[in-house]
C-alpha cells in the first residue's frame, strides 16, 4: 500500500485505537461469523469502514494474528489508508490492585519490524510456565491452553527487548492503569514501590481521561525522585463484532452499580503522521500531542489555510535607487504551501525566501511591512502592488485577519509605549465587542456636546442681538411716544398691527421653505436597512409618509418638492398691503393738517415700520431661544449618561487587562512576570482640552500672546470633573483669587484672554461642556504601563523588552500569529528553556506560523508543519520539501539546521528517554 507519510497540513488529530484484538485472538475470542461472508472479510470491512486512522493489532503473547490480518486486509483493501501496528499484550508476573490481578504491558511495534524479528523476540522471551523437562517456555511456544496462566518478568522483557532491537527501540512499552492495571488503592508500601518500578519502564499508559493528570504530574513516585510525564491513550479492546460496532472510535458512557453515568469508553486522538515515528512524539510530547475526548481537539477560529503564487517568467526584483534588476527566486513556486492550523515553520538559508514568504503573505491581507520598501516586484517591466494583486497572481486560502510581526516591529514594540498601546488597541479594544458599542455611543454623546456648544454659542449671540434691538426699540418708541394725539395713536397703531401681521406670514413662508428643505434632505439621505426590524419598519412607514406629501416629488431616486400656493393667505396680503396704503394716507393726511412737512412725515412712517421690524425681530428671537434651550435640554439627558458610560468603560478596561495579566503570569524561572496597569493621561487630557478651548473661542486672542502662558491661567484651577459641580459665581470668585495670591497682573495679554472669556457666563457653560466631553473619554486618554518583573518596561533593557514583547505577543491575542524570525533579538537559552514550551501552549489557541532558522523553535517547539526552503546548487530558484519532525525521510535536511541535532537530542532526552 503507498500511503502519504505527511499529509499537506503536517501533524494533524486523527483517531487512534491502539487496542483492537482479532478473530482467534487466544485468549476471550468472540468474533463469530456473520452469515455466509468469511470472517476476515468481516473484520477488514469493518476496520477499513470505521473512522479511526490507525489501530493496533493485538494479541496475547503473540504476533501470529496481526501479519495474518495484514495479508486477509490486503487482499480486500490493497489501497487503503489505513495503518497498522502489532500490539503484543502480555502479563506480569506481579500483582499490585486490589483483586490480585497481574499487571498488563502492552509492547506496540513500529510496523516496519518483519514477522521474524518480532518472533526472534517471542522466542527469547520467557514465561512462567515450564515443559515437562523444566525448561521455561518462550512466548512464542505457547500452547493455546497455556495462555491464561502464562506470566513474564518485567526485567527479562526489558532484557529480551535490548538483545533484539538495541538502542534502537522499534517499540513502544505501555501499561494498563486500570482494572489489570497499575494503580493500587491500597497503600501497601511493597505494591506502591513496584508500581513505581514498573511505571518506570513505561512509555505510556492504556487509561481513560481520569488518569491523564496523574501520569502528567513529576511527583507520583513515592519516593523523592522525578517521574517522567507520559502519556495516556485508550482503546477500545475489542473482542468481538459487537465490541468493534459499539465501542471502535466511540465515546461510551453506562451508568454505574451507584447510579452514577461513568465513561465507559473513550476515544484518543494522536496528533502525528501514520507512522511509528510519528506515534513515538506522544512520548516527547505527552501533553501536546495525544487527547483523549469524544470530539477532535480545538482548532484555533481563526487561520491560514495556504498560499500559492502564479508568478510570470518576467518576473524581477529591483532595488529602491537601482536600475539592476535580479531575478525573483520563488517565480516557479507554483505549487500550494499550506499551513498546518497550529504551528508552522518555515526554515531555510539566506536568500532562500522565507521573510519573502511571510511578508508577501502579510501584504496581501493589508498587513503593511516595511519589507518591500527596500525593494519592487516588477512584473512585466511594471511596479507590482502586492495589496491589490488585479492579476491574482498570490491565492491566499483562509482568514484574512493576521498579525504580523516583522523584525523591525519586535525592535518598535520594544521601544517606547508602542507595546502597551498594542496591548489596548489589539488586545482589548479589537477584543471585545462592547468596544465598539460604547465608543459608538461616546460618538453620540460627543456630538450632542458639540451641538449644545453650538448651542451656547448661538444664545450668547441672540443674547448680545436682543440687547441691541431692545435698546434700538426704545429709542424709536420714544421718538414715536413723543407724537400724542389720539388719531396719530390710532393711526400708528393700525399700521404696527398690519405690519406685524404681513411680518408674520412672511415669517411662515419662510418656516414652510425651511421645513420642507428639511424634509427633502431628510427623505433623500434615508438609505433602507438590509435587516428588517420593528423600528426600521416604522421608519419606512414614517419616510414614505414623508415623500407622500403634496408637496415631495420622487423621480428617479431623486426628492424636489414644490412649495404650494396658499390663495386665502395671498388675498390677505392684498388687503393688507391695499390697508397700509390706506393708513399712510391717513397719517399724510394728518400730518398735513398739523402743518407737519414731508421729512417729518417720512421719519414719522420710517419710525413705525422699524419699531414693527424690531418687535417682530425680538419675537423671533425669543422663539429661536426657546427651540435652542429646549434642544440643549434633551442633548443635556442625553450628555448625562457620560459617567455611567465611563464606569463601564471603565469596568471593561479593568477586567480585560486583569485578564491579560492573569495570562502574563509567568512561573519559570527564565522570565519574569508581565504586568500591565492603567490610568488617565492627565497631560494629554490637558492639553487637548486646552487646544479645543482655545480654538473655540479664537475671537478672544491677542497677537503675540504665548498659548503657554494662557494655559497657565485656564488651569490655575484644575479642569476636574468636581468643576462640573462649580456655579459660575463660585468659578469667577476663585478664579480672581488665585490670580491675586499667585501674583498675576490684571493687564497681561494671557490673563485678560482668560478674565474676557469667563466674564461671560455662556463661556463658562462650553467649557464645563468642554471638560466632561474630553474627562470622561477614558478610551482617548488611556495610559497603559508595562512591567517586566517589578520594573517598568521602559527602565528595562532593550533584550528584557524583547522578551516582553515576544511572550506578550505569543501569550495575548486570538488571530494567527505571524512572525518574521522571533529568535532574531532574543537570548537561545530563553528560547529553548521557555519559549518553545510557550509555543507549544498556544498554538491551540491561535495559528502560528514562523519563518525561523532556530532549530529550537523548529523541532523543540514541536512544529507540526516545516516548509525547507533551498536553492539547489546551480539554481537560483526556490525548491520546498514540506515535513514534519516525525518524517523519517526528511530528518537529515532537519538535522542540517543550525543546531538541529542537539535539539532533536534535547526532544527525545527531555523525559529521560
Amino acid at each position: 500500500m503507498n500511503k502519504k507519510i505527511t499529509s499537506d497540513k503536517g501533524s494533524i488529530w486523527r483517531k487512534w485505537d491502539l487496542h483492537i484484538h482479532t478473530p482467534n485472538t487466544k485468549l476471550n475470542d468472540n468474533f463469530r461469523q456473520v452469515g455466509e461472508e468469511e470472517i476476515w472479510k468481516t473484520y477488514s470491512d469493518k476496520i477499513e469502514n470505521s473512522d479511526v486512522s490507525a489501530f493496533g493489532i493485538t494479541d496475547y503473547f503473540s504476533c501470529e494474528n496481526y501479519f495474518t490480518f495484514l495479508e486477509e486486509f490486503g487482499k480486500h483493501y490493497p489501497d487503503s489508508n489505513k495503518v497498522f501496528f502489532p500490539n503484543i499484550e502480555f502479563r506480569l508476573d506481579i500483582s499490585v490492585n486490589q483483586h490480585a490481578e497481574e499487571v498488563n504491558v502492552h509492547i506496540i511495534f513500529s510496523n516496519q519490524l518483519t514477522k521474524n524479528q518480532i518472533d526472534d523476540f517471542l522466542s527469547g522471551l520467557k514465561t512462567n510456565l515450564t515443559n515437562t523437562s523444566g525448561a521455561k517456555i518462550s512466548c512464542k511456544n505457547l500452547e493455546q491452553d497455556q495462555f491464561v496462566s502464562a506470566t513474564i518478568n518485567h526485567n527479562q522483557l526489558l532484557t529480551c527487548l535490548y538483545e533484539n532491537f538495541g538502542k534502537e527501540k522499534p517499540y513502544l512499552i505501555i501499561a494498563a492503569a486500570n482494572n489489570s492495571g497499575l494503580r493500587p488503592l491500597t497503600k501497601s508500601p511493597r505494591k506502591l514501590a513496584i508500581t513505581d518500578e514498573i511505571d518506570k519502564i513505561c512509555d505510556g499508559f492504556f487509561g481513560g481521561r481520569q488518569n491523564v493528570e496523574y501520569y502528567l504530574d513529576t511527583d507520583r513516585y513515592e519516593t523523592d525522585e522525578i517521574a517522567k510525564p507520559r502519556p495516556v491513550i485508550c482503546g477500545c479492546d475489542a473482542h468481538s463484532f459487537d465490541d468493534i460496532d459499539n465501542h471502535l472510535g466511540k465515546y461510551v458512557t453506562r451508568e454505574s452499580s451507584g447510579g452514577k453515568v461513568e465513561i465507559y469508553k473513550d476515544v484518543t486522538w494522536i496528533k502525528a503522521d501514520l507512522t511509528f515515528e510519528g506515534l513515538k512524539q506522544i512520548k516527547y510530547e505527552p501533553l501536546h500531542r495525544v487527547s483523549i475526548s469524544e470530539n477532535e481537539p480545538r482548532k484555533p477560529v481563526r487561520r491560514v489555510e495556504s498560499i500559492k503564487f502564479n508568478f510570470p517568467s518576467n518576473t524581477f526584483i529591483q532595488r529602491k535607487n537601482s536600475s539592476e534588476q535580479q531575478d525573483f527566486c520563488l517565480k516557479n513556486l507554483k505549487q500550494p504551501i499550506h499551513f498546518s492550523d497550529y504551528f508552522t515553520c518555515i526554515i531555510g538559508g539566506r536568500g532562500t525566501g522565507k521573510s519573502t514568504i511571510i511578508n508577501i503573505l502579510a501584504e496581501k491581507l493589508n498587513e503593511k511591512t516595511v519589507f518591500f520598501d527596500r525593494s519592487n516586484l516588477k512584473i512585466n517591466g511594471s511596479d507590482y502592488v502586492i495589496e491589490n494583486d488585479p492579476s491574482s497572481y498570490i491565492e491566499i486560502v483562509g482568514t484574512n485577519e493576521i498579525e504580523f510581526v516583522s523584525q523591525g516591529k519586535i525592535e518598535k514594540l520594544a521601544e517606547a509605549n508602542e507595546l502597551t498601546r498594542l496591548i489596548f488597541e489589539e488586545r482589548i479594544k479589537e477584543l471585545e465587542s462592547e468596544f465598539l458599542q460604547i465608543e459608538s455611543e461616546y460618538e453620540h454623546i460627543n456630538s450632542k456636546i458639540d451641538e449644545n456648544i453650538r448651542i451656547l454659542f448661538n444664545l450668547i449671540s441672540n443674547s448680545k442681538t436682543k440687547r441691541e434691538k431692545t435698546k434700538e426699540k426704545e429709542t424709536i418708541q420714544k421718538v414715536i411716544d413723543s407724537i400724542n394725539d389720539e388719531r396719530y395713536i390710532a393711526i400708528t397703531g393700525r399700521i404696527k398691527t398690519l405690519k406685524q401681521e404681513l411680518t408674520s406670514i412672511e415669517n411662515s413662508k419662510r418656516n414652510y421653505n425651511a421645513l420642507l428643505t428639511e424634509l427633502r434632505t431628510i427623505t433623500q439621505n434615508y438609505k433602507e436597512s438590509d435587516t428588517k426590524n420593528a423600528i426600521d419598519e416604522r421608519i419606512q412607514e414614517i419616510i414614505s409618509t414623508l415623500i407622500g406629501l403634496d408637496e415631495l416629488t420622487s423621480v428617479d431616486d431623486q426628492i424636489s418638492y414644490a412649495l404650494k400656493e396658499f390663495d386665502a393667505v395671498n388675498s390677505r396680503v392684498e388687503e393688507i398691503n391695499g390697508a397700509l396704503v390706506t393708513e399712510a394716507q391717513n397719517l399724510r393726511a394728518f400730518f398735513q393738517e398739523k402743518g407737519t412737512n414731508e421729512d417729518t412725515i417720512k421719519d414719522s412712517q420710517k419710525a413705525s415700520d422699524t419699531l414693527s421690524r424690531i418687535t417682530s425681530d425680538l419675537q423671533n428671537i425669543a422663539t429661536q431661544d426657546a427651540r435652542l434651550k429646549s434642544a440643549y435640554k434633551e442633548n443635556e439627558e442625553i450628555i448625562n449618561g457620560l459617567s455611567s458610560l465611563y464606569d463601564r468603560n471603565n469596568a471593561l478596561i479593568s477586567t480585560n487587562l486583569s485578564e491579560i495579566n492573569n495570562k502574563l503570569k509567568i512561573n519559570d524561572e527564565n522570565v519574569l512576570d508581565i504586568n500591565f496597569t492603567y490610568g488617565f493621561d492627565e497631560d494629554d487630557y490637558k492639553s487637548n482640552l486646552f487646544r479645543e478651548f482655545y480654538n473655540l473661542f479664537s475671537s478672544y486672542h491677542i497677537s503675540g500672546t504665548s498659548d503657554s502662558r494662557v494655559k497657565e491661567v485656564l488651569f490655575l484651577i484644575e479642569p476636574s470633573l468636581e468643576l462640573l459641580d462649580t456655579t459660575y459665581s463660585s468659578f469667577s470668585q476663585r478664579l480672581d483669587n488665585l490670580l491675586t495670591e499667585n501674583n498675576y497682573r490684571r493687564d497681561n495679554n494671557y490673563v485678560k484672554i482668560v478674565t474676557e472669556v469667563f466674564s461671560n457666563k455662556g463661556n463658562y457653560l462650553i467649557y464645563l461642556n468642554l471638560i466632561r466631553k474630553h474627562r470622561y473619554n477614558l478610551s482617548k486618554y488611556l495610559k497603559i504601563n508595562g512591567f517586566y518583573g517589578s520594573r517598568e518596561l521602559e527602565s528595562c533593557s532593550f533584550g528584557q523588552r524583547c522578551t516582553a514583547v515576544i511572550v506578550t505577543l505569543l501569550m495575548t491575542g486570538v488571530k494567527p500569529l505571524i512572525i518574521d524570525e522571533p529568535e532574531a533579538h532574543l537570548d537561545n537559552k530563553l528560547v529553548a528553556d521557555y519559549l518553545v514550551g510557550l509555543v507549544k501552549e498556544k498554538q491551540f489557541d491561535r495559528q502560528v506560523i514562523f519563518a525561523s532558522h532556530n532549530s529550537n523553535f523548529v523541532i523543540n517547539g514541536d512544529s507540526a508543519l516545516i516548509h525547507i526552503l533551498e536553492i539547489p546548487n546551480n539554481s537560483i530558484y526556490t525548491q520546498k520539501t514540506s515535513t514534519t519532525i516525525e518524517n523519517i525521510q526528511n530528518r537529515e535536511k532537519l538535522l542540517k539546521l543550525e543546531g538541529g541535532r542537539e535539539a532533536f537530542l534535547n526532544r527525545e532526552n527531555k523525559y529521560g528517554i
